[in-house]
């Protein structure tokens, strides 16, 4: 009996948000109400409606006292009676053949998966174990790595013709289980669906450490849940972010400037927005670039760990009873972005320049190399 909040329907949200807050001179416009704030406003002045829930997200706003939650926990708390309600539609309550349908129906067709290719990291399975070993190694929550998977290797998983011959990609290599014998940590979206992953390697000897999914469009994980009107914090490692409340991963520096072309409030809530890049010569390069355009940046002094997750293990950053980074700590090192570039000379001195400096010496390095080869010579 699977739950998730895309089972209930939109329609009873839109019931029970007009049942709590109608009394509240709300009005519905657009894909959102607005209503007088239950915590801050005053009904007596139904001008001030300065409270929102938006029906893309069902995120319950007010940009009076700065309250923000989803609408599911507003109603468990204040509700319940509502809250049970609408939890109880979110169970599939269907036969075993129909919850089986529906599953296949709400995974992403262009998810590169044959059926039993992934299973939980919670199965009865070796490969699972090992990834929740890794994950406990890793201090990761439960409640996170819980709704991961992990990739089974199988001939049968990989793609054949007609005849049985192997289907060969674009390299000559065969079409399938790319992503065998790896975590699964899926990039989930509102309502439970994702399309996008990454996928780590179990074995340590593998020097890929991490795949992607190139099907699709490369995208933020966690970007769904993230709340601007708050602190907010971009970090480059999936796992890292995990430890870190209200933020996203990207991937690495490479896409930073597609994601903020894909979700513009990350720019227009930047005095909001406090970058975590990795603790290493690309990290605070990338540390310029994104303070030039006015983000906060992250303090690493003191700090030798290349990354959130490595610090962590270390003892070097304290977690609070959730399982986060205590939210107090980040903020104490996150730094404004006026003053950083002459603060960072003085740190670093210029990391542009060393950098130029390097790409000049690898070239003149593969250019004498290669004249050494074009020479030739006479061998005994």
């Amino acid at each position: 009996m699977a739950f998730s909040y895309s089972n209930i329907p939109s329609a009873e949200i839109e019931s029970a948000v007009t049942d709590a807050f109608s009394h509240l001179e709300m009005k519905e416009k657009n894909g959102e109400y607005n209503f007088v704030c239950p915590y801050c406003g005053d009904i007596n002045r139904p001008n001030k409606k300065k409270a929102y829930v938006y029906k893309d997200t069902w995120q319950f706003i007010c940009y009076r006292c700065g309250h923000s939650e989803h609408i599911m926990q507003y109603f468990k708390r204040e509700n319940p009676e509502i809250y049970s309600k609408l939890v109880f539609m979110g169970f599939d309550h269907s036969d075993e053949d129909r919850t089986k349908k529906k599953k296949e129906e709400k995974k992403p067709s262009v998810l590169p998966f044959m059926e039993g290719e992934i299973i939980s990291v919670l199965d009865n399975h070796p490969l699972a174990r090992k990834a929740v070993e890794l994950c406990q190694h890793r201090m990761i929550r439960p409640e996170v790595y819980e709704k991961w998977f992990v990739c089974l290797e199988g001939e049968q998983f990989i793609k054949k013709d007609s005849g049985g011959a192997y289907i060969l990609n674009e390299n000559g290599k065969p079409v399938g289980n790319e992503y065998k014998n790896r975590l699964v940590i899926p990039f989930y979206k509102f309502g439970g669906s994702w399309g996008q992953f990454d996928a780590r390697a179990l074995d340590p000897e593998n020097k890929l450490r991490y795949l992607n999914f190139a099907g699709v469009k490369r995208e933020a994980y966690n970007i769904d849940f993230i709340d601007y009107d708050r602190p907010f914090f971009i970090l480059e490692g999936t796992i890292d972010s995990t430890f870190i409340k209200n933020s996203i991963a990207i991937g690495g520096i490479q896409h930073f400037g597609e994601v903020l072309k894909d979700n513009p409030n990350i720019e227009k809530y930047k005095e909001n927005c406090t970058i975590i890049w990795d603790n290493d010569d690309a990290g605070r390069s990338a540390r310029i670039d994104s303070t030039k355009k006015g983000f906060n940046w992250f303090d690493w002094e003191g700090i030798k760990e290349k990354d959130i997750n490595g610090a962590v293990m270390a003892g070097k950053m304290p977690l609070n009873q959730q399982g986060f980074v205590d939210p107090e700590f980040i903020m104490e090192r996150s730094r404004p972005a006026k003053g950083a570039e002459i603060l960072f000379a003085l740190q670093y001195g210029d990391i542009k320049r060393k950098e130029r400096a390097e790409r000049k010496a690898t070239r003149e390095l593969l250019r004498a190399q290669m004249q050494s080869k074009n020479r030739g010579g006479v061998f005994f």
